[in-house]
C-alpha cells in the first residue's frame, strides 16, 4: 500500500468521527452557505455592469479600458438606455449637418469624430507596409468622402506617420474605414462569458479553501506554544531588590 493510501485509511475514522452528529450538519450547512457566496460573488464580479466590478477587472486585465475599447472599436459606450439613446440622437444630428449639442453627448460624439478624421489624415498620406496598403488606399477614400476633398500625396508636411506596426492602430482604423466614420453606439457590458465566470468563482473558491485551511492551523499553532512573556530586571532579579533604594538601605 502506497503512503498516501496508509495516510488516508489512518485518517478515516478520526474524519468520520468529526463529521458525525450534529457538528457534520453544522460543517454541510457551513459549506453549503460558502459555496453559494462563492457562485454569487465569482459571478457579480465576472458579469456585473457597475463601475465597481469593471474597475476590478481592468485593474486584474481581464478587460480593457474604457477608453481603449472605444478606441479600437471605433464605438460610444454608453451606462444606460437614457445616455445610449442621447448618442444616437446626437450622431444622427451630426450626420444630417446640424449643429453639436453642448452637453455630454454632443462633446462624446465630437471628440469621437475629430479622433476618428485625425487617423484617416494620418494613414492617407506616407507610405503603409504591403500587407496595409489595401487598407491605406480605403482609409483615403473615407477621408475624401468625409472632408470633400482629394487628398494629395505631396502635401504631407507637418502630418506624423501613421503607426502602422501597432496592432491596435491598425485594428483602430480598420473600425473607422468600415464604419464610414459613424460611431457605433452600444449599451457597457462585462466583456466575459458565463464560463469565465465559472472560472472566478473557483477561483474564489480556491481562496476561500486555502485560507480555512490555513487559519486554524495558525490558531493550533498558537495554542500549542504560547508566546513566552519577556524576561525583565525584576523578573531576574530578587523582589528586595527592585524595590525602592531606601528599603534596600533600611
Amino acid at each position: 500500500m502506497s503512503r498516501v493510501l496508509s495516510i488516508r485509511s489512518a485518517a478515516r475514522p478520526f474524519v468520520a468521527r468529526a463529521l458525525r452528529g450534529p457538528r457534520g450538519r453544522r460543517l454541510l450547512g457551513l459549506s453549503v452557505l460558502l459555496a453559494a457566496l462563492s457562485a454569487v460573488l465569482g459571478t457579480w464580479l465576472a458579469l456585473g455592469t457597475g463601475a465597481f466590478e469593471r474597475d476590478l477587472r481592468v485593474g486584474f486585465d481581464l478587460e480593457q479600458s474604457r477608453h481603449v475599447q472605444e478606441e479600437r472599436r471605433f464605438a460610444l459606450i454608453a451606462d444606460s438606455a437614457e445616455e445610449a439613446a442621447a448618442l444616437r440622437a446626437e450622431v444622427g444630428r451630426r450626420f444630417a449637418g446640424q449643429p453639436m449639442a453642448y452637453d455630454d453627448a454632443g462633446y462624446r460624439v465630437t471628440g469621437a469624430l475629430e479622433a476618428a478624421e485625425s487617423r484617416l489624415r494620418r494613414a492617407a498620406y506616407g507610405e503603409a507596409p504591403r500587407p496595409h496598403r489595401a487598407l491605406q488606399r480605403d482609409a483615403i477614400l473615407a477621408f475624401e468622402a468625409w472632408t470633400k476633398g482629394h487628398v494629395d500625396a505631396d502635401s504631407i508636411y507637418g502630418v506624423p506617420d501613421y503607426n502602422w506596426y501597432d496592432p491596435g492602430e491598425v485594428a483602430a482604423l480598420r473600425a473607422v474605414v468600415e464604419r464610414t466614420m459613424s460611431p457605433q453606439v452600444e449599451a457597457y457590458a462585462s466583456p466575459l462569458s458565463p464560463v469565465d465566470a465559472l472560472r472566478m468563482t473557483g477561483v474564489l473558491a480556491g481562496g476561500r479553501c486555502c485560507c480555512c485551511c490555513c487559519w486554524p492551523r495558525r490558531c493550533w499553532r498558537a495554542r500549542r506554544w504560547p508566546r513566552r512573556p519577556t524576561r525583565t530586571r525584576c523578573n531576574r532579579w530578587p523582589a528586595a531588590r527592585c524595590g525602592p533604594r531606601s528599603s534596600r538601605s533600611g
